[in-house]
This record gives C-alpha cells, sequence and structure tokens, in this order.
C-alpha cells in the first residue's frame, strides 16, 4: 500500500481512512488478515503505536 501522509489531520487519523481505502478497494481482502502492526509501521514509515490507534479506532467504529 502506497501511504500518504499529507494535511493537518492527526497521523493515525489519515492511516485510519487509508487502511479503509485499502479495505473498499479489495487491497486487503475481506476476510483476511491485515498486515502487523510492525509491518505496516515500517511500510508507512510511522511509530507502531501511531498504526495501533489507527486499528484501534477502527474496531471503536
Amino acid at each position: 500500500m502506497e501511504w500518504r501522509i499529507e494535511s493537518d489531520a492527526p497521523i493515525y487519523s489519515q492511516l485510519k481512512t487509508q487502511i479503509i481505502l485499502g479495505i473498499i478497494s479489495g487491497e486487503y481482502a475481506s476476510g483476511e488478515r491485515l498486515p502487523s502492526v510492525r509491518d505496516m509501521a515500517v511500510e508507512a514509515g510511522v511509530n507502531p503505536n501511531t498504526i495501533q490507534r489507527a486499528l484501534t479506532e477502527l474496531v471503536r467504529e
């Protein structure tokens, strides 16, 4: 996935939106596990805690 961090919105919020778009577009297949927090963090160039927060917010929704 190509990660883009561009706006003034919190990074975790931008990542959450990008994860949602990845699910909708089929990049993350339905019923399959997402990559690990660590793998996603390395790919996005952010701290694993930031990815974890994005995923936690998704679970809350």
